[in-house]
């Protein structure tokens, strides 16, 4: 779901001159950032982070700081799992 004004307006002026439902172009819109998301995350374990190209949006890459932060998150909450776990 997304929450700022300015892109719902958005889609919904896509959607209407596409002649499509409002539903069908928040998926196209947000499909790419969920592509986005998957490679970046898949590589987490490589030393240098992948640069992405998506057509009309331009180069997404995540810097060395950012991975960092993601990997010590990712340890935290599952370091936090397993503790639930064994006091479950």
């Amino acid at each position: 779901m997304i929450r700022q004004k300015w892109v719902n307006k958005l889609i919904s002026d896509v959607a209407k001159k596409m002649n499509l439902p409002d539903y069908v172009v928040e998926e196209i819109f947000t499909s790419q950032f969920k592509f986005l998301k998957e490679v970046i995350s898949k590589s987490k374990e490589e030393e240098k982070p992948p640069i992405v190209m998506l057509n009309y949006w331009g180069k997404y890459y995540p810097s060395m700081r950012k991975i960092k932060y993601i990997k010590t998150r990712n340890e935290s909450r599952e370091k936090k799992n397993i503790d639930i776990s064994q006091t479950s």
